[in-house]
């Protein structure tokens, strides 16, 4: 996932940063809630991690900010310290979980995950990405006028890739955002997916729409 930490603390931010590199995550740390909310509004982190002694005022003036948008960006605070009121003030402001430190990798990155998925977008209307249609309310997709087979995993993976055009996507991202946790870990099925919907959405086409980007994931091609 994509990470933004919003170091309020001072102190827990560095060692925060490494643990979730360590894990695969691409993380930026800053301490500046202004930067926090520009970043949160162009859309390219998954979610904002709001690091505090203790949760303030102002924390909870910019989880609301962060919370106001169009395209929102989930927001997950961690506390040194928050009672019941901390607790019920912070969810309230529009955050997405809190949780009070030590908390152990395992139980973040889950807790980060099932927010990933609830942030997930609804089905809606139609989404066109140069000549490929999905249709997500009824599970359907075409290039140009000729209809796809894909298989329920193939169709989120698409779609995945069709509501992030020309934006590259880690193994990791593509991992949480389509498997479950049964597979955790196991990039080669990131691998495997993306290769089977190359071949059904790029090669009969003479395509070659769904790039890899060598070391770092994929790209579906914005145009």
């Amino acid at each position: 996932m994509e990470l933004l930490i919003l170091d309020l603390s001072g102190s827990v931010g560095p060692r925060l940063h490494a643990s979730f590199e360590a894990r695969g995550h691409r993380v930026d740390t800053i301490s500046d809630p202004s930067i926090a909310l520009w970043r949160s509004e162009i859309g390219n982190v998954d979610a904002v991690v709001i690091c505090c002694d203790r949760p303030a005022l102002d924390d909870l003036a910019t989880i609301a900010e962060i919370g106001s948008g169009a395209e929102r960006t989930p927001v997950v605070m961690l506390a040194a310290s928050a009672d019941d009121t901390d607790v019920v003030r912070v969810l309230d402001a529009g955050a997405d979980d809190i949780m009070c430190s030590p908390v152990s990798a395992r139980e973040f990155d889950a807790r980060l995950r099932a927010i990933a998925r609830r942030a997930t977008p609804q089905l809606g209307p139609s989404i066109e990405v140069g000549t490929l249609r999905l249709e997500p309310h009824e599970r359907r997709a075409w290039r140009d006028t000729h209809e796809l087979d894909l298989s329920p995993r193939e169709f989120a993976l698409l779609e995945v890739f069709m509501r992030h055009p020309g934006r590259l996507l880690t193994r990791q991202f593509l991992l949480d955002g389509v498997w479950d946790l049964a597979y955790l870990g196991r990039s080669n099925v990131v691998d495997q997916g993306v290769s089977h919907v190359r071949r059904k959405i790029d090669r009969p086409f003479g395509r070659d729409d769904l790039q890899t980007v060598r070391g770092a994931g994929y790209r579906l091609r914005a145009g």
